[in-house]
């Protein structure tokens, strides 16, 4: 079974909800915002499995999912959402395809994201470091759906000790261009892909 939370925080993200289209999607209701965004959301349902018993494969995303992408769209008739998903084969997937430049960060602030972003992956003992040239499938936004043990052990060997590490550190707390945001979502929302490509994970793109 694939359970897919799909945040929301007010009317009009409600409307971009994809529940009406697959009973796969859960929306999920946050109207506080924090300066972790949606990671505030991962890091509840985490800490609490009872909100995915049952499941095999876990997805938790924004109001915008699906429609970041170029195309606005699943690569194949949304009902059958969680068949594909189901039958991938992979440990997690993705979607997006591709990638601007081979680098997971971009404008101005690339430098500084690149180097708190390597601070991180050396706190928890992880080998991969920016700007690393990735070729082929990408996960950007938090916009990925992983099989529940490989996304609980991403949360307890990657995520949470990032966010504990960068909760205080102060080269992540200025203020950043996009949206007058700190550091802190942009960094979490790529975590994973470091994750795959350490832990060498097959990941597929839909």
């Amino acid at each position: 079974m694939v359970k897919v939370f799909q945040i929301y925080f007010d009317d009009k993200s409600k409307g971009n909800l994809l529940t009406a289209k697959n009973e796969t999607f859960i929306p999920f209701f946050n109207p506080t915002l924090t300066k972790w965004y949606e990671t505030d959301v991962i890091v509840r349902l985490l800490e609490d499995p009872s909100y995915y018993a049952g499941a095999e494969w876990l997805g938790i995303v924004s109001h915008k999912f699906l429609r970041s992408r170029a195309k606005g769209t699943f690569d194949y008739p949304i009902e059958q959402f969680q068949y594909y998903i189901s039958n991938s084969g992979a440990d997690v997937c993705t979607f997006f395809k591709s990638f601007r430049n081979g680098r997971m960060f971009s404008g101005r602030e690339q430098k500084a994201y690149e180097t708190v972003f390597n601070t991180c992956m050396e706190q928890i003992g992880f080998k991969y470091r920016e700007p690393k040239q990735i070729r082929g499938n990408v996960i950007f936004q938090n916009h990925f759906i992983a099989r529940v043990p490989i996304y609980e052990a991403y949360y307890k060997e990657c995520l949470l000790p990032v966010m504990r590490f960068i909760d205080d550190y102060k080269p992540a707390a200025g203020i950043m261009t996009y949206r007058g945001a700190t550091m802190h979502p942009f960094i979490c929302e790529k975590l994973m892909q470091a994750y795959v490509i350490e832990k060498k994970l097959l990941l597929k793109s839909f």
